[in-house]
């Protein structure tokens, strides 16, 4: 993985994690890190990591993700699990420390697109887009 200046200049390329597929990828609003979601063997249903933009020790934020988005302000976020044992797709709100709350659940016969979820610009509402049986 690598981290390009828009503007030009020398490309950073990051520690890849062995065997790893990435997802979601953004920055959040002071640009000193990256938030990531890694799948590979030892998170096979999806973890968020936090990496520093240049270079370092990457940390494990959450665990058994799909998708996710950070407000505006970046101290919120919201992300989608599946729940196999309950049948349901869940969207989850909480702060970057870990303090979570279920936002919505619904069957697993409706499919929440993970990558749907966006912040209002005041970071009070998210939507996202879901399809299938209601």
């Amino acid at each position: 993985m690598e981290s390009g200046q828009v503007e030009g200049g020398t490309d950073i390329v990051m520690e890849q994690l062995a065997e790893s597929i990435y997802g979601a990828i953004t920055f959040p609003p002071d640009g000193s890190s990256l938030y990531i979601t890694v799948r590979d063997q030892a998170n096979a249903d999806g973890t968020l990591f936090r990496m520093p933009t240049f270079g370092g020790v990457e940390q494990k934020r959450r665990t058994k993700l799909m998708g996710f988005t950070l407000s505006p302000d970046g101290t919120t976020i919201a992300y989608t699990q599946r729940n196999e044992a309950e049948k349901t797709n869940t969207i989850v709100v909480g702060d970057l420390n870990g303090i979570d709350r279920e936002l919505l659940s619904i069957p697993v016969a409706r499919w929440i697109n993970a990558t749907s979820l966006s912040f209002s610009p005041d970071g009070k509402r998210l939507s996202y887009s879901a399809k299938g049986n209601n």
